[in-house]
């Protein structure tokens, strides 16, 4: 017998935020399909397939064969730092792979989805109230310039896509330290003391929120760019603050100047023109999502 075909897709379902899309989908009653370059995890009801994304025509042949319904494509080479280094790798997950999923989505009859970031903006300081979803896009790094052209290359291609900008995600890394919340309580835990910014906003969402929120997005036939923003426009050292709840503060605080990191972008917060009309709820309050990555 051949493969069953349909389904949901996760591409990236390794990630921080590729985890909860596979458990939100998985939840919803949907056939998973579970794409990362090493495999999966054990103990999930999900169908795991490894595959390297930015090797040519693999993700093609693997679409091919799955004709899923709905697919997310959450991989990226998204640490700044990997991108700035390698920008050649950058471009092929980030610019080559959504235009390679937008091209095979064009005229079939599937969902497709490219989870983009905040970080295409930053260049520029954010219109009042924060950047919408016409702002024009205004990167500072690798890792920005090469999301922006990723999102054109899959809208140009696919049309009828859905391009979802997140910003700073925290919350449930399954013990790896990744995320905005995890990673500082790895690094107390160590025994270090984090130094954050006081100059650097951004508005912080929870992964498994924005995961069942992209679900939600998807299933309603949305296009074009949607703005999924945390609840809340503050500071890396606020978003501490809220997490730790009282001091003493396990960590310092001060100036980008004082770390020589001018050139990281200032304010990429984002505002929503869309997602408000589009979903039945808005993300959770920052403090209740809080309380679960709390230590």
């Amino acid at each position: 017998m051949g493969e069953k075909r349909g389904g949901f897709v996760v591409l990236g379902a390794s990630g921080f935020l590729g985890v909860h899309l596979v458990d939100v989908a998985l939840e919803r009653g949907q056939r998973v399909h579970a794409v990362a370059r090493r495999g999966g995890a054990g103990g999930t009801a999900a169908l795991w397939h490894p595959a390297d994304l930015a090797a040519p025509g693999v993700l093609v042949a693997l679409l091919d064969r799955l004709r899923p319904d709905a697919v997310v494509l959450a991989a990226a080479v998204s640490r700044v730092d990997v991108a700035e280094r390698d920008p050649d790798a950058a471009r092929r997950l980030n610019v080559d792979v959504p235009a390679d999923l937008g091209h095979w989505a064009a005229g079939r009859a599937a969902r497709a989805l490219l989870v983009s970031t905040d970080q295409v903006f930053g260049a520029e300081p954010p219109p009042p109230g924060g950047f919408l979803e016409d702002t024009p896009v205004a990167p500072l790094s690798v890792y920005g310039h090469t999301k922006a052209e990723g999102e054109a290359a899959f809208l140009d291609a696919y049309p009828s896509g859905l391009v979802v900008r997140l910003p700073l995600l925290f919350g449930d890394s399954r013990g790896r330290g990744l995320g905005a919340s995890d990673a500082l309580l790895a690094a107390v835990a160590r025994g270090e003391r984090p130094f954050l910014f006081e100059d650097e906003w951004r508005t912080p969402l929870d992964a498994r929120d924005g995961a069942e929120l992209l679900v939600d997005l998807l299933e309603t036939g949305a296009r074009g760019v949607v703005h999924l923003p945390g609840p809340e426009r503050l500071t890396r050292a606020e978003f501490a603050e809220r997490l730790f709840q009282r001091p003493p503060w396990p960590f310092d605080r001060g100036p980008r100047a004082a770390r020589g990191a001018q050139s990281r972008p200032r304010d990429t917060c984002l505002a929503s023109s869309r997602a408000a009309a589009l979903l039945a709820r808005a993300p959770l309050a920052l403090d209740v999502a809080l309380r679960r990555a709390s230590p």
